[in-house]
């Protein structure tokens, strides 16, 4: 039956594809060279087909696939070669990185401050039993494990944060990623926020994470997540805030545009006596982790990656109490070799 129905919206969409395409030949000024950015409904005829595709079963798509009970899972950046463990690293170019990183360290350490690497795991590391079965892991070690052997060789000083554990343990009690986002929920990000605040509470008592109990679980409002509107498909999901139970600190948050491109986040706290921060990250950062983290620095210099010009300059231009660099896991050899680069 869903083979007669998947061959009817073949042809259907096909068929609909083509007289549209027809069509365009009337239209004024359409050229072969536009036709891709002007083709008549090409938006809509994407979206209708991909939902037709999604609401009759269908599992592949570009970019993503859809596993068991609906769960969406990135596919792009060689997510699912990582997953597989398929991947190799070259050893010369990885010890090279992580002493650059090392050098980083010793920068920051000038200052009296400390350099944590942050590392927010993928979801399929996380929620692996609801990959699809035709997507076996094949390999033994993972690129990450690979880093952390040569992390452990080289003796680095730099922190770690490595958050599977803790989020793998926690998703037995709260689901901690979006089934239809490539990033944590709420929840999620609350457990990497108290892993790395417990870290920083070590030098810092005053920055100890708030438990979890001082916050109230509410349901967000259905919404279309990340993977979705990358497929072009109107699948709504709910989510979770944590709404704080005390009295948060007064933040002021500016958005500060670049010379070039981008721009900063920059956020003063009402309470002056805490550390400072610089936040080098990706966008694991601003998916609720940033609300519950900021709470704990008078001042919280926050940039994109892809903005930053150059590291030295940055770390002796910010002076930080605290530097972190936070990357998501498929991105982290790749992200150690653009510190390097930089």
């Amino acid at each position: 039956m869903q083979k007669q129905a998947s061959k009817f919206y073949s042809i259907f969409f096909i068929a609909a594809i083509f007289t549209v395409f027809l069509a365009q030949l009337f239209a004024p000024g359409l050229t072969v060279t536009s036709l891709p950015e002007k083709f008549l409904w090409r938006n809509a005829l994407i979206e209708a087909l991909n939902n037709a595709r999604f609401q009759m079963g269908d599992r592949v798509f570009f970019q993503a696939i859809i596993g068991k009970e609906k769960w969406m899972y990135y596919t792009g950046d060689k997510s699912v070669e990582d997953y597989q463990k398929s991947l190799k690293i070259s050893p010369r170019e990885t010890r090279n990185s992580l002493q650059n990183l090392d050098l980083l360290d010793q920068l920051v350490g000038e200052s009296g401050g400390k350099l944590f690497l942050f590392v927010a795991p993928d979801k399929q590391t996380v929620y692996p039993q609801y990959m699809p079965d035709e997507i076996p892991v094949a390999g033994g070690v993972s690129r990450f494990d690979r880093v952390l052997n040569y992390w452990m060789e080289l003796g680095l000083a730099v922190e770690l944060v490595d958050l599977r554990m803790p989020l793998i343990e926690a998703s037995s009690t709260y689901q901690v990623y979006q089934k239809g986002d490539t990033h944590w929920n709420c929840i999620g990000a609350y457990y990497a926020y108290r892993e790395i605040m417990d870290r920083i509470a070590k030098i810092y008592p005053e920055t100890a994470p708030h438990p979890l109990t001082d916050y109230e679980i509410r349901s967000q409002d259905l919404m279309v997540r990340d993977i979705p509107r990358m497929l072009n498909i109107s699948h709504l999901e709910e989510g979770w805030d944590l709404l704080p139970q005390f009295s948060p600190n007064r933040l002021v948050i500016k958005e500060q545009p670049l010379e070039h491109k981008g721009y900063v986040r920059i956020v003063e706290n009402e309470q002056k006596d805490l550390p400072t921060a610089l936040v080098i990250h990706d966008s694991f950062y601003t998916a609720c982790f940033n609300v519950l983290f900021e709470q704990h620095f008078s001042k919280t210099y926050a940039i994109h990656y892809a903005f930053v010009e150059d590291y030295n300059d940055l770390i002796k231009e910010q002076q930080a109490d605290i530097v972190i660099i936070e990357t998501v896991e498929r991105y982290l050899v790749t992200r150690l070799s653009y510190i390097n680069s930089k």
